[in-house]
């Protein structure tokens, strides 16, 4: 049965409404201020030819019953009737006639029509926003002015709806007919929230009737892309290198099922997706949070996602009542027994806040942006009160208090090369003799071992020299003639002894490794029985897994952890690759180095020099003890006078200046 608009209607047909205990979103737009408070422009506000009153006819009736029946952009909620692509509304207009054929779709009901304020007007005239369009002359301005705020945000919410599911039709401001236009190519105004093109998105903006405020913000399009969904879905890559590889446990039935911890996951996915080790952080940080959402909700009841969190009713006593539990903080002593992981949880809650922020400006919710926006407030201005600085200060203390030896000994450095070289000689002529699978692996373990421990670089970066970066060094072009010539001796039998080759450092560095003619040999060994060993075809790195066709390389911090053990040191828990670089930055203070010659010590480590005298050039007990005593002697004997325009290398001290209670027996 049709009813006068041309709906189609039941006799026990429901209204939704704001107090409905329906699935459907009321409109949360808040509504447009009165003419007064912003310029008049000229606006196109007509969606279809008839005005408020108008009635159709019969066969305007059957026309719409047919199209709508037919078109493939049917009510929201029908499943079987989504296109397989995003695609665009296309222009009904022939030989230059306008054809009253666009859909728009309601912002309560979510269902198509082509004339949609009728619509509006007669099934949803008891909603707020349309009982005070009614109490509005007819043909004025305002009435006009909310009408096309109402019709833009139902179309608005069924654009972000079929972007986030990756299929329908795209609704703009105005179609046009077939051509070259993408749904990529229109974005939304952060007002009215009309699609318009990309390339006429400023010019909307200039005379957009519902602007806020000063419009010279010059980023329109980056601030229109942020109203778009974060994502369709959760990605298949995050879904394949986080979600699946993470821990089957209560702390990942929570990440899966928490969409704020989700949204985190996909921002940090789409930034590090390039590269694949960086899985494992990501699971970590979605991990982090999933736990303090377990503590939160111990704190309170009602808190079901971390959404519920981020609230500023809660800061105090649910965000940092819970990171004090999760991180086991001592209020007698005013310590965390778990300090980094308290500094990273407020960065993290930062970001939630943002992307939460980020979500009620797209919905419109202006209760949740407000609670965003006060809970980022307090971040700002509490955590470092509550949380940060006590945690720093534990960090601090627990470096200073610290037993283990900040530095490996030379000693055991000396006894683990010659173990490492042992091992390569007997594992070398075990797999000319005769293949097996325990020697390759052993085998290749050291080799890598070897380099990381030579060049002193990070771990994580040498186990991850593809084959690529290895070869490469073979086309490398030789070295100038010139500057050759200008070499010594020495120096000319160094470079013809090393090799080197380039790999991605930290931030996106370039670094240098150097290769030993031994380390080399053991590497072509490799080469030759990879293909034996069982290798992935598809692996790219140097030092690749043989096990389970994986395509990852092996880890550093377990083989220098494993050989360190068994070369029997006497620290080995200082023999990792961090420690090592610690090492040459901190014994480089002895050969008193010029500062050319630290730059390039800095350079080769993959940081600039800042960084090599901020945080590896350790001031160590020994250096100290000898130049600090000396000055310390000279001013407690009363002879400092002495040693004017002296460094502290050129203080010469007999030995009766030594005090007695520092003299060793």
């Amino acid at each position: 049965m049709m009813n006068e608009s041309g709906e189609s209607s039941t006799s026990n047909e429901t209204y939704v409404s704001d107090s409905d205990n329906s699935v459907v979103v009321p409109f949360q737009f808040p509504l447009l201020k009165s003419t007064s408070e912003r310029k008049p422009v000229k606006t196109r506000e007509k969606a279809g030819p008839s005005n408020d009153n108008g009635i159709m006819n019969e066969k305007k009736q059957e026309e719409n019953q047919h199209f709508q029946s037919n078109n493939e952009e049917q009510p929201v909620e029908s499943p079987n009737n989504s296109a397989d692509i995003v695609k665009l509304q296309p222009s009904g207009n022939t030989s230059g006639k306008r054809v009253w054929d666009k859909l728009h779709y309601c912002v309560y009901c979510e269902k198509s029509f082509t004339n949609i304020t009728k619509h509006l007007l007669r099934r949803h005239k008891n909603e707020k926003e349309v009982v005070e369009i009614n109490n509005l002359p007819l043909q004025s301005k305002d009435r006009k002015d909310l009408l096309l705020k109402l019709r833009n945000a139902g179309d608005y919410n069924h654009n972000f709806d079929i972007l986030k599911k990756g299929s329908g039709t795209l609704v703009t401001f105005s179609r046009k007919e077939e051509g070259n236009n993408l749904p990529t190519d229109y974005l939304p105004c952060e007002d009215c929230l009309a699609f318009f093109s990309k390339e006429t998105l400023w010019k909307h903006r200039k005379n957009c009737v519902f602007r806020k405020g000063d419009n010279s913000k010059r980023k329109i399009q980056s601030a229109a892309s942020f109203m778009l969904p974060v994502t369709r879905t959760t990605s298949e890559g995050l879904k394949e290198q986080v979600l699946k590889k993470m821990a089957p446990d209560g702390i990942s039935l929570i990440v899966r099922n928490d969409s704020l911890i989700l949204k985190v996951g996909e921002k940090l996915f789409e930034k590090h997706s390039q590269h694949q080790h960086l899985s494992t952080y990501i699971s970590q940080k979605m991990r982090e949070l999933g736990r303090l959402v377990t503590h939160a909700r111990q704190m309170c009841p009602d808190v079901q996602y971390l959404t519920d969190v981020i609230v500023p009713a809660r800061f105090r006593n649910v965000a940092v009542a819970a990171t004090r539990n999760l991180c086991k903080f001592n209020e007698k002593t005013n310590t965390y027994e778990k300090p980094s992981l308290a500094m990273k949880l407020g960065h993290l809650l930062k970001k939630c806040a943002r992307i939460k922020k980020s979500d009620s400006l797209i919905s419109g919710n202006e209760m949740d942006e407000k609670d965003a926006d006060g809970f980022l407030t307090l971040l700002e201005n509490d955590w470092t009160d509550a949380i940060s600085s006590r945690a720093l200060q534990t960090l601090k203390e627990n470096k200073m208090t610290a037993t283990e030896p900040v530095i490996p000994l030379t000693e055991d450095i000396m006894i683990l090369e010659k173990y490492f070289k042992s091992k390569t000689s007997t594992l070398e002529e075990a797999l000319d003799k005769s293949f097996t699978k325990q020697d390759y692996d052993e085998l290749n373990q050291i080799t890598l071992a070897r380099v990381v421990l030579f060049n002193r670089r990070r771990g994580g970066e040498t186990q991850r020299v593809t084959l690529k970066a290895y070869q490469s060094k073979l086309i490398t072009p030789s070295t100038p003639e010139e500057t050759v010539e200008s070499l010594s001796p020495v120096e000319k039998m160094m470079c013809k002894t090393f090799s080197r080759i380039q790999i991605r450092g930290k931030k996106g560095r370039t670094v240098p490794v150097l290769l030993t003619p031994e380390i080399e040999k053991s590497i072509g060994v490799l080469l030759k029985y990879r293909e034996m060993a069982g290798v992935h075809v598809n692996n790219k790195y140097l030092f690749a897994r043989t096990n389970f066709d994986s395509l990852s390389p092996i880890r550093s911090t377990d083989v220098l952890r494993k050989h360190a053990v068994a070369a029997n040191l006497k620290t080995p828990r200082s023999i990792t690759s961090h420690k090592h670089r610690k090492h040459v930055a901190t014994v480089s203070q002895i050969l008193n180095l010029s500062r050319q010659d630290m730059e390039t010590v800095a350079e080769f480590m993959g940081h600039d020099l800042d960084v090599h005298r901020t945080f590896y050039r350790l001031p160590q007990e020994t250096v100290q003890v000898i130049k600090m005593g000396q000055l310390l002697s000279a001013f407690d004997n009363g002879s400092v006078g002495q040693y004017k325009g002296m460094t502290l290398d050129q203080m010469p001290f007999e030995k009766g200046e030594i005090p007695k209670t520092s003299m060793i027996k």
